[in-house]
C-alpha cells in the first residue's frame, strides 16, 4: 500500500489512497510535462471559454491527454476530463452510451 499515496483530502473527509501507484503518478506528470514544454501545444485558452464537451464556462480547465500514445488533445473542464478518465477505451464510453440511451428524455 505504500506505492499508493494518500489522496489529499478535506477535513470531513475519510483518508482514500490514489489509484495510481507512486511510479505512474510521476510518469504521467513527466509526460504532461513534456507535452507542455512542446512549443506546438497551446497556452490554457482564458477564464469564460466554453468546455469542448459539456460547454460549461464556470469549470477549471485541465491538461487532456492520451496516456497511452502521449498526444496532447485539448484543455477541458476537470468534471469532463474525470469522466472521460472513467472509460479505459471508446469501446467502454460507447457502451455506456448504449446503457445510458433507454433512459434518455428530452425536453
Amino acid at each position: 500500500m505504500d506505492s499508493f499515496r494518500l489522496a489529499n483530502v478535506r477535513e470531513a473527509r475519510t483518508p482514500w489512497r490514489r489509484t495510481e501507484c507512486k511510479a505512474c503518478e510521476k510518469n504521467n506528470r513527466d509526460v504532461q510535462r513534456r507535452i507542455r514544454c512542446d512549443p506546438s501545444t497551446p497556452p490554457k485558452p482564458p477564464n469564460g471559454t466554453p468546455c469542448k464537451l459539456c460547454g460549461d464556462t464556470t469549470r477549471k480547465f485541465v491538461f487532456d491527454h492520451c496516456h497511452d500514445s502521449e498526444q496532447f488533445r485539448g484543455y477541458i473542464c476537470q468534471r469532463c476530463n474525470h469522466g472521460l478518465g472513467s472509460f479505459p477505451t471508446i469501446e467502454a464510453l460507447e457502451q455506456a452510451i448504449e446503457y445510458l440511451s433507454p433512459y434518455e428524455t428530452t425536453n
